[in-house]
């Protein structure tokens, strides 16, 4: 049962070590790997009024080629959401530089029915860790964002998904541990709000989505996880879904 949560009670302040270890995390988010395999070939097959299948319906596997002449490319894997049915993705800007300051020679998004398709960059915000991608696909179903970020709270039931054709075990569940606002990231001023919650994530989530358990909406976009500190558990760190559409509308995506 979610933990009753008083919304009159102002959230804290990111502590400085959560926001530290964040800017680690923002360098290695995305899982380099030479073989990704489908976990399973439709997605979309999943019942989409179960909130796990209605989330899977509407995440796809980002893929960005780093061409590095005389060596083998790098492929960095993150994830997506599918943000309309017109082919704009959402995922972390981080997710598209496969570790590298400049953006992937070559983007690649898997559809949740096992589809390829070459992406280009719409727009990012790199200020924010996010991107939009444009796809030409039909048959894209568009995720259900939570507008509120008042409607996240602690003790929130949550679940993680992260590059699911590419993890056998690629949805994790979670709690909200706290909504961080205002929050203030160094490098990274665009962020001024963060989800916290123990789903145990990891590289390859990045850019996927943090869903609500009833209801399966996103709550905001991951982008990170902070350290593993004596008996502390790792902890997952989320960009809210009203930044994520806050951003949408500053940077003129549809």
């Amino acid at each position: 049962m979610p933990v009753p949560r008083d919304r009159s009670t102002p959230a804290r302040s990111l502590p400085t070590a959560v926001v530290a270890v964040l800017l680690i995390a923002l360098v290695s988010g995305c899982s380099l790997t030479r073989d990704p395999r489908p976990l399973a070939p439709d997605a979309t097959a999943t019942d989409p009024a179960d909130p796990v299948g209605r989330v899977l319906r509407s995440v796809v596997e980002v893929r960005a080629t780093l061409d590095e002449p005389g060596f083998v490319d790098r492929i960095g894997v993150g994830t997506g959401v599918v943000y309309d049915a017109d082919g704009t993705i959402v995922t972390n800007d981080h997710v598209l530089r496969a570790g590298e300051s400049d953006v992937a020679d070559d983007i690649e998004v898997i559809l949740p029915d096992g589809r390829y398709a070459a992406a280009t960059v719409v727009a990012s915000y790199p200020r924010r860790d996010l991107a939009f991608l444009d796809i030409d696909a039909d048959g894209l179903v568009p995720a259900a964002f939570v507008t509120d970020i008042g409607e996240i709270g602690e003790g929130d039931a949550v679940f993680a998904v992260g590059a699911p054709r590419r993890f056998t075990d690629a949805v994790v569940e979670g709690t909200i541990l706290s909504v961080q606002e205002p929050a203030l990231v160094s490098g990274l001023p665009g962020i001024t709000a963060l989800i916290v919650s123990d789903a145990v994530i990891r590289r390859g989530f990045s850019g996927g989505p943090l869903a609500t358990s009833e209801g399966g909406r996103i709550a905001g976009i991951n982008v990170g996880l902070t350290e593993r500190t004596g008996d502390d558990a790792v902890r997952a760190l989320t960009i809210p879904a009203p930044l994520v559409l806050e951003a949408a509308a500053e940077i003129g995506v549809r």
